[in-house]
């Protein structure tokens, strides 16, 4: 039904349809105006509002109204009436964010969307924030229902009349706000707002996005008692700052790290969650767009997942989490990717250049002799030739001495002549052999050609080693690479059996989607308020798929009492599912069978496409080691000969 009204320059007004409706007024179709909406109050708007209003007209502008529905005019029951509700620009496509940040939530509202697209999404609410500060408008009341974001990640805020307005010397507050994006400092609605303020706000809806929609103060909590997210905001609990473990806190499983972001960021984050000090300022909007645009020139593509991004030169924590028996965040992307990236291979073509790699040779038996024939001794010192004449007098003189002894036992007389000859002279010569040069000379050069024969034959050894250590390490390399074609070759026959496996569950399965599809924050749950169902989906709790009896006994605050009131929603919400036998296993579930299996495939096709390469990279190691142990063979057997050489020159020099 139409409805007329008035602008408050008195131009006619007629409004069509209501496309949606909140605690404050309807929104409807503007006729012939398919650009515009109109927002009509349930209650009539006192004077201050008005005042309020007639502001924001005043401030508006073109920059504002591409980043919010900013007012761009009011409407009226008669010309100069009283106000009844606003002309606002449309919101294609309008998309609360928190639909975007929530795992849950993202697979089937943003299913193409990875962690760069989370990252750009901060980047431009950042500069939302940025925009408006620098023209003294302050937000206020800064939470998941009032960010709109598009499928190209723009961001958009809504609900602008409850910002903090200033101007004719008048400041109309923020009077409403969460609990959730409020800082520890803000004691009451009532008080003034400051863009501060807000950093705060805009630092948690960042700490969302990029970590996957856990609240910095929702953690486990070491301490007595429970912990719930007003006090550990109060409290200044941060679970994921360098101070965690001093607030007895630390973060909830399955989550990243302040490692896993840069240092500029993960200190922008430490800055805007610290105790507020007198004069502390967080870090403001502006900063935070610098940072985060940094952050998207660093961000790499995961080697394992093609639908994991992460910061480059760091490990993928996304597959961190996966292998430790979290969820895959991005599971729908990581389907497409891994489809396209699946086509591309040739089964056939990479096991041909395997098998064109051959094996390294036993290269100790294919080792060339060295040529020694042109070896020399070395020169025989002077001093040594010399003393071998005289060596050889005090030989031949005893040597006479001993056999005119011997003539002695016929003439006793020559006997007493000859004997203290033989003996002075036996000495002498002892004497001299012990303390020759040549005699050094020789025991030396022993002992340099016994060394030099250790160490060919260490050589030797190592030759050997090496060799089969390389082909054992190729025939490995190659099996490995048998086994992994083998598992390729019959990948389908095993993703046909878990299909068929999965279809006789199908009922199972069934009642799995349509759980997954059940979420906590659209239900009314006696004791579970926003509090606690933040900290659920801190926790990954978000669905009733999501709720065991285990699960919801880990997180904080959640007792027994609690515990059951959630279990006994999801058995209610059980109860409603009605199976389709004709249906057989959801789509979703097969997806996921399917993405297992892709990711198998892509596993072994990265394994065997990089077979060829690594082959061959062992066989140029062997080559390069064996080239080396060459060369040092060569030089130990001329050292050897050459040593032999000298030795036998010395003996017979």
């Amino acid at each position: 039904m139409k409805s007329q009204f008035f602008d408050h320059r008195g131009r006619h007004v007629v409004i069509d349809n209501e496309i949606g409706r909140g605690g404050e007024g309807a929104v409807y179709e503007l006729a012939g105006s398919p650009r515009h909406v109109a927002k009509i109050y349930h209650n009539p708007v006192d004077l201050e509002k008005e005042n309020k209003l007639a502001l924001m007209l005043e401030l508006g502008d073109d920059s504002l109204q591409k980043i919010a529905a900013w007012p761009l005019a009011t409407l009226h029951d008669r010309v100069g009436g009283p106000t009844r509700g606003l002309i606002l620009p449309r919101i294609d496509n309008p998309t609360e964010i928190h639909e975007l940040y929530s795992p849950a939530r993202r697979k089937f509202n943003f299913p193409t969307s990875d962690w760069r697209f989370l990252v750009r999404t901060a980047r431009n609410c950042a500069a939302v924030f940025d925009s408006f500060h620098s023209k003294n408008i302050v937000i206020g009341d800064v939470n998941q229902g009032n960010i709109l974001v598009s499928k190209n990640a723009t961001v958009n805020l809504i609900d602008c009349d409850s910002f903090q307005i200033s101007g004719n010397e008048t400041i109309y507050k923020c009077q409403v706000g969460v609990a959730h994006f409020t800082p520890p400092e803000l004691d009451s609605y009532e008080l003034m707002r400051t863009s501060n303020h807000d950093n705060f706000g805009l630092a948690v809806m960042i700490f969302h996005l990029l970590f996957m929609g856990r609240h910095p103060f929702s953690g486990r909590f070491s301490g007595a008692g429970d912990m719930p997210l007003e006090k550990a905001i109060k409290e200044n609990r941060f679970a994921y700052g360098s101070r965690a473990a001093r607030y007895e806190m630390s973060p909830p499983p399955n989550s990243l790290t302040l490692d896993d972001v840069p240092a500029e960021l993960a200190k922008l984050f430490e800055m805007a969650f610290a105790a507020p000090g007198r004069g502390l300022q967080r870090p403001s909007a502006e900063q935070w767009g610098t940072v985060l645009q940094k952050l998207e020139t660093e961000i790499a593509k995961c080697s394992r997942d093609a639908g994991h991004f992460h910061l480059g030169g760091h490990t993928c924590p996304w597959c961190r989490i996966i292998s430790q028996g979290g969820p895959n965040f991005f599971i729908s992307v990581s389907i497409k990717a891994t489809e396209a990236r699946s086509v591309k291979f040739n089964l056939k073509k990479v096991w041909f250049e395997i098998s064109l790699v051959k094996a390294p040779e036993n290269a100790e038996f294919n080792l060339a002799p060295p040529r020694t024939g042109s070896l020399t001794p070395r020169p025989v010192p002077e001093e040594v030739r010399s003393m071998k004449g005289l060596h050889n007098t005090i030989a031949l003189i005893g040597l006479g001495a001993a056999v005119v002894s011997l003539l002695g036992l016929l003439i006793p007389r020559l006997a007493l002549f000859s004997i203290p000859i033989l003996l002075v002279f036996s000495v002498w010569w002892t004497i001299l052999w012990v303390q020759s040069p040549r005699r050094k000379l020789i025991r030396s050069q022993k002992r340099k050609l016994a060394d030099c024969k250790g160490k060919l034959k260490l050589v030797v050894r190592d030759i050997s080693q090496v060799g089969h250590e390389q082909r054992k390490l190729f025939q490995d390399k190659l099996e490995q690479l048998r086994q992994a074609k083998a598992q390729y070759e019959n990948l389908n026959s095993a993703c046909e059996r878990e299909f068929h496996q999965l279809q006789s569950h199908a009922r199972d399965r069934q009642l799995d989607e349509y759980l997954e599809h059940c979420f906590l924050s659209q239900a009314k749950i006696p004791g579970i308020g926003p509090s606690l169902l933040m900290t659920l989906e801190s926790y990954g709790i978000e669905t009733a798929g999501d709720i065991t009896y285990d699960r919801v006994m880990a997180v904080p605050g959640i007792g027994p009492v609690k515990t059951s009131e959630l279990l006994g929603w999801r058995a209610f919400t059980e109860s409603q599912f009605r199976f389709d036998v004709k249906k057989g296993a959801p789509d979703s579930i097969v997806q996921a069978l399917n993405l297992k299996y892709l990711q198998k495939r892509i596993q072994l096709q990265m394994f065997l496409e990089a077979g060829p390469n690594e082959l061959r990279q062992i066989c140029r190691e062997t080559e390069e080691k064996m080239n080396q142990l060459r060369k040092q063979l060569g030089k130990f057997e001329l050292a050897v000969a050459q040593a032999q050489i000298d030795l036998d020159s010395l003996i017979n020099a």
